[in-house]
């Protein structure tokens, strides 16, 4: 240790540095074979020592511990874990002059520093929901490692090359977010996205074949189940509005506690068919059956296509949601409300990040069209709202209606006038229904003006006019 000191007889205060090398391995449970990775550790010290045989030392110090390990692919993988250390020590000195014995004790606080920026965003992302009472659907794009792949094929293009490490991996990490970060709020998880077995996939390949995802969906299902975690795994995750094919889903049902599928055609009178034979399907298995990504390619899609964010998709979503309620499905999810807007077209709610010079926005930016059109069919129905009976006298081909009972007993209607012209409505309550006290209409017009106010209508008149192209919500929500 370099070092200067002011010293005194009773005294002696010393300032250096330490630099070494640490050999460590990482706990885990179940355990993982493993063999000791070599890293730095190294920082200032501080001392003061009071008497020739007593004194205190803190240390700043960099740290990298980690692991390494052989896989069953025949690779190896080794990870780098780097830490900012403060250990603040009782300093002990025995012996002579030529033979001294030195013992430091004292506690040690530890700052992990090398998070990635997306482990980052997705806790980010968690603590609002926790803090909000969301439920989250979580899921993951792909395998999407070059250590687990299959030779020439695309990290995320890849299925796992072994299975087990995988498994491993999602139990790790789902143990973390659980019994380490404490989170409640992620009710469902999905081990891959669009996997093969519908009508489009580009995720699962090992080369020259597709590989079934039933023997990786089976050891995540024994790995989860095996650590305790409470979270249910949703499947197959097929697009696009896959025909339902019982035979082939009896094969999943031991492994899944959801189902889910996405549409990116939007849902016409064939995908509401088609949606209803998903429900009828999960319903018989007592489980949830969820649209968990939806939206309209026909109307634009790829890299920056403004077409998804338009009022013309917003109109698209809507009668997508009221045709899935009709027929059964418990959940939706549009994607997405943060995406960067140059992957399959412009679909965010918000924007957050400069397309051009590729770095985040300094300040929120509302897509008014995508995130009013979305807002009206989701901010006033709540978790677990009843699907109500309802009816319409004219059978229009334009005009798509739903109404929803919320836990506390508030009512709302849905109204999507998808024609060019106005449409006349008489709405009317049987008696034990709360009748609805607010009115919501949304146009383009509405958004394009420079004055607009996300605001319920002042005439509360059951007997009004839909305007063309329009989303209506009619609620007695207070929201």
């Amino acid at each position: 240790m370099a070092n200067f000191a002011q010293q005194n007889t009773e005294s002696v205060l010393s300032i250096g540095t330490k630099h070494g090398v640490n050999f460590s391995q990482i706990t885990f449970e179940p355990p993982v074979d493993q063999s000791y990775k070599l890293g730095y550790t190294g920082g200032l010290v501080i001392k003061y020592q009071s008497d020739k045989h007593a004194g205190v030392q803190a240390e700043f110090n960099f740290s990298q511990r980690g692991w390494s390990e052989s896989l069953d692919s025949g690779k190896a993988y080794s990870r780098t874990l780097n830490y900012f250390e403060i250990p603040v020590l009782s300093h002990f000195v025995f012996g002579r002059k030529n033979s001294k014995i030195i013992i430091n004790l004292g506690p040690n606080l530890s700052f992990y520093t090398s998070q990635k920026e997306e482990m980052k965003a997705l806790q980010n992302i968690l603590d609002w929901c926790e803090s909000n009472e969301a439920i989250v659907f979580l899921q993951i794009q792909g395998n999407g490692n070059e250590w687990n792949s299959y030779p020439e094929v695309h990290p995320y293009l890849s299925a796992p090359y072994s299975v087990k490490d995988f498994a491993n991996g999602v139990g790790f990490l789902l143990d973390y977010l659980f019994n380490t970060k404490k989170y409640t709020c992620i009710k469902y998880f999905c081990i891959a996205n669009e996997p093969t077995g519908g009508t489009f996939a580009y995720w699962y390949s090992k080369g020259p074949e597709d590989v079934s995802i039933l023997p990786t969906l089976k050891a995540v299902s024994e790995e989860i189940k095996k650590r305790g975690i409470p979270v249910k795994i949703s499947g197959p995750d097929w697009t696009d509005l896959p025909p339902m094919n019982d035979s082939i889903l009896n094969e999943y049902d031991p492994y899944i506690q959801a189902y889910d599928i996405h549409s990116y055609q939007g849902v016409g009178e064939t995908g509401q068919k088609t949606l209803k034979a998903w429900a009828d399907y999960a319903h018989s298995k007592g489980k949830p059956f969820f649209l968990s990504e939806f939206g309209n390619m026909t109307l634009g899609w790829g890299a920056d296509n403004p077409g998804p964010k338009s009022f013309n998709a917003a109109i698209s979503n809507a009668t997508d949601v009221i045709r899935g309620l009709r027929v059964g499905v418990d959940g939706f999810s549009r994607w997405s409300f943060t995406n960067r807007g140059d992957i399959d077209g412009q679909w965010q709610l918000i924007q957050t990040w400069d397309r051009e010079n590729k770095r985040y926005l300094d300040s929120v930016q509302i897509e008014k069209e995508a995130f009013y059109g979305y807002a009206m069919i989701t901010r006033f129905i709540e978790k677990k709202s009843q699907v109500l009976h309802c009816v319409q006298d004219s059978l229009s081909e334009t005009l798509f209606t739903a109404a929803l009972r919320s836990p506390k007993d508030d009512v709302t209607v849905l109204l999507v006038n998808t024609d060019t012209l106005e449409i006349k409505v008489n709405l009317n309550f049987t008696r034990e229904l709360q009748i609805p006290v607010s009115k919501f209409i949304l146009t383009k017009d509405k958004l394009d003006a420079e004055n607009f106010i996300f605001q319920s209508e002042n005439n509360k008149d059951m007997n009004f006019i839909l305007p063309p192209r329009s989303i209506s919500v009619i609620t007695s929500s207070s929201k």
